[in-house]
């Protein structure tokens, strides 16, 4: 207060605390709170939290007492200037009593509903630690939020997220179980994780199946792309006999998918059916597993066809609703980025895998990102100079932050 030249009638009236009170909280007669410590801090011109430490220490260290809800309040400004360390230390004072696992829990939920991910994160994050050696609800909800946050950062985060909740599930209850098992599926689908997909579709298809016939049928269409993976045309056909009957959206994707069973099996003439059905049903559904066909089968002209008469359709390739939706796009522009190439349109073809790229940056599609950047390198000497740029950027942006391997 000397070095700010402010007495303490000054900073009474700054920080709009009456005198007596300001004396007897300097005099270590009374607690400041946070607020009133920043408030402090703020008019002596010192940075952010530099009290905190001398805070934690009159709080904890000195035995005063303290409410759970102001040490969550101090814990929340230490994570916000990245002040962890002693965060740690008012955690590991509040959980010398266990039943205070509860309001770590809590808190942890308050902020989430607050999208306030990074302290939500950290809460979740303690509750998981302290109670990682028992099946607790605290323990499965703990895990589900942390998955849920891990699959904004990235798919492998989220995949070892999605490893350690999924035999907590079911502890979670009604609704909450169900939108568990659907979402941990759908990052295990999306890396391919067929053996995983499949345990947990039958066990949420079991769940589902009375309570909830949108779920239970995308389980189905879940146990029938597995089985149509591992060749299992029988019981992939019967999986898609199943769910065809929940609704008109459910046969729409019965269609298509018995056109991919029969094409698998080698009716390599059931490419046109496809691409009359996908004409219908509206590009760019289906166009992932059609154009990959149709590379694959040297069936170009279909690619050339819907290029021609389904080019607005296209257009939403690059436009996603979800990172299931954005895996198959970007499968889909891999393979129209080789149809250029193989008829010779190679600036075309890098055009793709740059909208690729972008896609799979921004989605967080870590498989994906390395094909493509393979198949960038392989035709980088044919880029414009202005696609070099772009691509050199888009690869340092990968592998900064860690979605290609090397």
């Amino acid at each position: 207060m000397k070095k700010a030249n402010i007495n303490q009638k000054d900073l009474s009236r700054l920080i709009d605390l009456q005198p007596s009170n300001l004396n007897k909280k300097l005099a270590g007669k009374g607690l400041f709170s946070v607020k009133e410590i920043d408030q402090i801090t703020q008019v002596l011109g010192l940075q952010p939290g530099y009290f905190y430490e001398s805070l934690y220490r009159s709080w904890l260290v000195e035995k005063r007492k303290v409410s759970l809800q102001n040490l969550k309040d101090l814990i929340v400004k230490c994570l916000e200037l990245d002040k962890i360390s002693i965060a740690d230390r008012i955690v590991s004072h509040i959980l010398e009593d266990q039943r205070n696992l509860e309001f770590l829990l809590e808190s942890g939920e308050t902020l989430y509903a607050q999208n306030r991910y990074k302290e939500a994160l950290y809460f979740f994050q303690n509750v998981y630690m302290n109670e990682r050696y028992f099946n607790s609800r605290r323990l499965a909800f703990s895990l589900y939020r942390i998955f849920l946050m891990s699959r904004e950062i990235d798919f492998d985060y989220a995949y070892d997220t999605a490893l350690l909740l999924s035999p907590h599930i079911k502890e979670l209850e009604g609704e909450d179980r169900r939108q568990a098992y659907s979402k941990v599926i759908a990052v295990f689908f999306i890396l391919e994780k067929w053996v995983l997909v499949r345990q947990l579709s039958q066990t949420l298809a079991d769940l589902s199946k009375e309570h909830d016939p949108i779920m239970y049928g995308d389980a189905l269409v879940y146990l029938g792309i597995v089985a149509r993976v591992n060749r299992q045309y029988t019981r992939a056909m019967f999986y898609i006999s199943q769910y065809e009957r929940i609704s008109e959206e459910f046969r729409r994707w019965a269609i298509g998918n018995r056109l991919y069973v029969l094409i698998d099996q080698g009716q390599s003439e059931k490419l046109d059916d496809l691409y009359q059905y996908a004409s219908q049903y509206g590009f760019p559904g289906f166009t992932d597993y059609l154009f990959e066909k149709c590379v694959e089968l040297d069936r170009l002209d279909l690619i050339q066809k819907a290029l021609s008469e389904h080019s607005e359709g296209l257009v939403n390739l690059y436009r996603p609703n979800n990172p299931i939706e954005a895996k198959r796009n970007v499968v889909a522009l891999i393979n129209l980025a080789k149809y250029f190439f193989a008829i010779g349109k190679t600036t075309e073809g890098i055009t793709e895998l740059l909208g690729a790229t972008r896609l799979s940056l921004r989605h967080k599609l870590r498989k994906q990102a390395t094909m493509i950047s393979l198949l960038m390198f392989q035709y980088k000497e044919s880029c414009t100079i202005e696609q070099q740029g772009e691509f050199i950027q888009l690869y340092s942006k990968l592998l900064n932050e860690g979605k290609i391997s090397l």
